[in-house]
């Protein structure tokens, strides 16, 4: 650490070199000289936050409010500070008051959300944020972010709204696309989602997430050949991204290329070890080729990574029962329903079932 010592006497500079006992050492020397000094003041409590001593660095700054000109930066300080030993409520107090100030302070904004969220007062935010579009209407974070939280409050509508306010004030605003498009997908506009999951890729870099999201558009409205060559495409700029290689083997099982899909599955399962469903949807192509063996086995993995996997025993089940093994098949059955599987629980207390029930509890 160095200090400057003007030549009236007050100490103009102080800066931290990482060492952090000798930086407070020194500190305490230049208070004694000027203990008023704001910039000594946010050096300590800058010291005790780096090590984790949030309330004694709450002490410090709420001491320099008595003294100070300018507040701003100690009322940033103190809601980081409070938002540090998740004190959200103090925290928002602070923020509000550096916004009040500086309504454009995109970073006091996201502190404050960050706040509300943490509580759960969505609501807040939403005012907040309007206060500050009722100052700037052209603040595209401001109208993304109110966005978000009409979301949190599953006010769709508004949300939509929202992010094509956003749009309208920044047309190049890329995050603004991709939280449309989300909803679009979500309502079934499906055409409209990918024209505006397109749009982001334009604005910027290819991204595997938009374009694997733009093929799992294609997929839901069937259209497997046009989602193929999207995942592909993810694919390409991103070699290990095990959800692409996953949805284009289920594209291609769609398609009845069941080999296409298992050597899809391997690789996202060669990424992903723990990739629970591609080993039951390659046990599923598996089954499809006649290879039963490979097919078990897939779904007994499967069942390994998640034991809560209903369809796991249930297809596990099935699959016992065609290769002879009828205890098997009874007990993965019973565990199917058990785990909330209602085909096997109505076929257990069926006339056509019932036998099972006795040999699962053997």
């Amino acid at each position: 650490m160095t200090y400057k010592v003007t030549e009236d006497g007050n100490i103009s500079t102080v800066f931290l070199d990482g060492e952090i006992d000798k930086s407070y050492t020194l500190l305490k020397e230049v208070e004694l000289i000027e203990p008023n000094n704001q910039e000594v003041l946010i050096q300590k409590a800058t010291i005790y936050s780096k090590k984790n001593q949030h309330k004694k660095a709450i002490k410090i700054l709420e001491k320099s409010l008595s003294f100070i000109d300018d507040p701003t930066e100690v009322w940033m300080l103190l809601g980081m500070e409070n938002m540090m030993t998740s004190n959200y409520f103090e925290a928002q107090k602070f923020f509000k008051k550096c916004l009040s100030l500086d309504p454009e302070d995109i970073q006091t904004l996201y502190n404050l959300i960050y706040c509300n969220d943490q509580i759960k007062e969505y609501g807040k935010s939403i005012e907040v944020l309007n206060y500050i579009l009722n100052i700037n209407p052209y603040n595209e974070s401001a109208w993304l972010e109110l966005g978000k939280q009409y979301l949190k409050i599953n006010k769709k509508s508004e949300a939509l709204t929202s992010f094509d306010f956003a749009i309208i004030s920044e047309e190049k605003f890329s995050g603004a696309y991709v939280e449309k498009a989300k909803i679009l997908e979500e309502k079934g506009d499906i055409i409209e989602a990918i024209e505006n999951y397109q749009i982001t890729l334009q604005i910027e870099d290819e991204s595997s997430y938009i374009v694997n999201r733009i093929a799992n558009c294609y997929e839901k409205v069937g259209n497997y050949k046009e989602a193929i060559h999207a995942f592909s495409q993810a694919i390409l700029i991103d070699e290990f991204h095990s959800v692409a290689y996953y949805n284009r083997g289920f594209a291609k099982f769609n398609l009845n290329d069941y080999e296409g899909a298992i050597s899809d599955y391997d690789k996202a399962i060669e990424i992903n070890p723990q990739y629970g469903i591609a080993y039951f949807n390659r046990g599923v192509s598996r089954y499809h080729l006649g290879d039963f063996e490979g097919a078990l086995s897939d779904y007994t993995q499967s069942i390994a990574i998640n034991v809560d996997d209903a369809d796991g025993y249930l297809n596990r089940g099935l699959l016992y029962f065609e290769i002879g093994n009828d205890k098997f098949a009874c007990k993965d059955l019973s565990k199917a329903a058990s785990l909330g599987n209602q085909f096997s629980a109505s076929w257990l207390k069926s006339d056509e079932g019932k036998w099972c029930l006795s040999i699962s509890s053997d």
